[in-house]
C-alpha cells in the first residue's frame, strides 16, 4: 500500500514538474471581405423634350390632317432610339401614330405623328416618349467567404510517448 502511495505521489509530482516546450500548429480560419466587382446594367438613355407643338395642315393629295409635332435632344453619351407615340382624339375618333427617331448625342430630331381628320374638326392630342436603353458597366460591393491559415501554439511536455 505504502509503495502504491509512493507510486502515485511521484507520477503526479512528475506530471507538474515536466518541463512543457511551445509547439506551432496551423488552422484555417474563416473571415470575412469586401469584394469589388463589375456588374452589366441596362440603364435609359436621357433626353431633353425640347419642343412640342401641333398644327392642322391641308396637303391636296392628302386632305385635311392633324400633325403634333415633338423635338427630342439626346442628351446622353451614347446614340440610341427613343419612340414617340401619338394619340390624336377627335369627337367621335381616337387616332394613334407611332414614331421612332435614332439620335446621336448631342443631337435634336423632331418627330411627326400625323392623323387624317376632317375639315374643321377639332381635335386634342398628348404623346409619350419612349427613349431606349444602354448597358454600362456599374462597379458594386459585396461581401464574400474566405479562409486563411493561422499559427496557434499549445504547451506540449518536452517528453513525450507519440
Amino acid at each position: 500500500m505504502k509503495v502504491l502511495l509512493i507510486i502515485i505521489i511521484l507520477a503526479i509530482i512528475a506530471a507538474f514538474t515536466v518541463p512543457l516546450k511551445t509547439e506551432p500548429y496551423t488552422i484555417m480560419e474563416r473571415y470575412q471581405e469586401k469584394e469589388t466587382y463589375w456588374d452589366k446594367v441596362e440603364q435609359i438613355l436621357n433626353y431633353d423634350m425640347t419642343n412640342a407643338y401641333a398644327e392642322t395642315n391641308i396637303n391636296f393629295s392628302v386632305g385635311v390632317y392633324a400633325q403634333a409635332n415633338v423635338s427630342i435632344k439626346n442628351t446622353d453619351t451614347v446614340p440610341g432610339n427613343y419612340a414617340v407615340a401619338f394619340t390624336i382624339n377627335t369627337l367621335n375618333r381616337t387616332l394613334t401614330d407611332n414614331v421612332r427617331l435614332y439620335i446621336e448625342p448631342g443631337q435634336t430630331d423632331t418627330a411627326r405623328g400625323v392623323a387624317d381628320i376632317n375639315t374643321g374638326e377639332d381635335w386634342t392630342w398628348n404623346y409619350t416618349i419612349t427613349p431606349g436603353t444602354k448597358i454600362v458597366d456599374v462597379q458594386r460591393e459585396r461581401t464574400v467567404w474566405r479562409e486563411r491559415p493561422v499559427t496557434r501554439y499549445k504547451k506540449v511536455p518536452l517528453l513525450s510517448f507519440d
